[in-house]
């Protein structure tokens, strides 16, 4: 009884991972340099400060990559799982916007902490039960910001294309002997 109640808190409602559960992310986390496909270890709830933290997890990928917060649900699978993920994600174009999981986009709006121009992953469609959903996906603007949804063919675009207008607006990069 005593063993049970032990494993019992330590399941997590963020996708029902344990501690010491070896998980594949589903998307990938550049400023860490984790790559889709890489494995870690789950070693908690949690841990960032933010409005969305009871649907993620603290995922350890090693040494020089650390820990992540991860969702616990949207963005992790078991290794068993992952090669027929991968394959469903490859295949996947969201209807919203033509997106697939992982794109990288940039927000076109001003909403809430979002600002204009801040750099996302697509983790998939929206979340959210609402009557628009449909024409929603779901941005990880990391782990400041959190996930949102975003409008697919009006509230996001190419983060390649944001910035070459980023780029256009400030006169273009100098270069030395320049403007």
């Amino acid at each position: 009884p005593e063993r049970r109640k032990e494993d019992a808190a330590k399941v997590f409602a963020a996708g029902g991972w344990r501690i010491g559960d070896r998980v594949v992310l589903t998307i990938p986390h550049t400023p860490r340099n984790i790559a889709r496909g890489d494995v870690g270890t789950v070693a908690g709830p949690g841990m960032a400060n933010l409005a969305d933290n009871d649907r993620r997890v603290s995922v350890d990928f090693g040494a020089g990559k650390g820990f992540v917060n991860c969702f616990g649900k949207n963005t992790l699978v078991t290794e068993a799982e992952w090669p027929q993920r991968k394959k469903d994600d490859d295949e996947r174009v969201l209807a919203a916007g033509g997106w697939r999981v992982g794109d990288r986009v940039a927000s076109l709006f001003v909403i809430g902490p979002d600002v204009k121009g801040d750099v996302g992953i697509i983790t998939g469609p929206s979340s959210e039960g609402t009557k628009d959903r449909e024409q929603l996906v779901t941005v990880d603007f990391g782990t400041e910001k959190g996930a949102r949804n975003c409008y697919g063919m009006t509230g996001v675009e190419p983060e390649a294309a944001a910035a070459a207008i980023s780029a256009a607006a400030s006169g273009g990069p100098r270069v030395r002997g320049g403007r």
